[in-house]
């Protein structure tokens, strides 16, 4: 009686193993893309407020892909990518909301920002479910990496918020070309 009602759970365990890897793929991904998208948009930036934002949040990919290989190993994974099509939309989006903009404008600096703070709610989501399938799966080891993750990536969109704010009291004063 005892095997009945272990292997419903041993199954459930391993459905919720299986999305944790998938999930975690992507969210290399994610941030494999967002690590070059940063690179163009630091040349886009106008203001050294925006680029160095840039800067800090391309640091903090490098650093999360990092985080990630180490559960990679830990799980015992290859470290694979499976690209999301949620993201490639978000990159298509934000191509074609900085292509409505002037350059070397605060508009410009505006869609950048942008941009790249709905990739980072999108990463937050990810590390979060993330975090929920190795709490569930009792992936111990990966629980602190995830939540050093999810903090930063917290942290890094409140920042981003606070830089958006202050962009678009900029162009709100700012006195039209005569």
């Amino acid at each position: 009686m005892s095997s009945k009602t272990v292997t419903p759970l041993l199954e459930k365990r391993n459905q919720l193993h299986l999305l944790f890897v998938a999930t975690l793929k992507q969210i290399y991904a994610t941030e494999k893309d967002l690590l070059e998208v940063c690179e163009t948009l630091q040349e886009e930036a106008v203001l050294k407020q925006v680029k160095i934002s840039i800067i800090e949040r391309r640091s903090e990919c490098l650093h999360h892909l990092h985080v990630l290989e180490k559960i990679f190993e830990l799980l015992e994974e290859e470290i694979e990518y499976q690209k999301s099509k949620v993201v490639k939309g978000l990159l298509k989006e934000a191509n074609e909301i900085v292509d409505q903009t002037a350059p070397q404008s605060i508009a410009r600096d505006i869609a950048l920002v942008l941009s790249v703070q709905k990739l980072k709610n999108h990463k937050i989501s990810q590390y979060y479910t993330l975090l929920q399938f190795a709490s569930a799966v009792g992936i111990s080891g990966a629980i602190h990496l995830l939540e050093e993750a999810l903090d930063e990536e917290l942290k890094g969109v409140s920042y981003m918020i606070t830089v958006l704010k202050d962009l678009i009291n900029k162009l709100a004063v700012e006195k039209p070309a005569e």
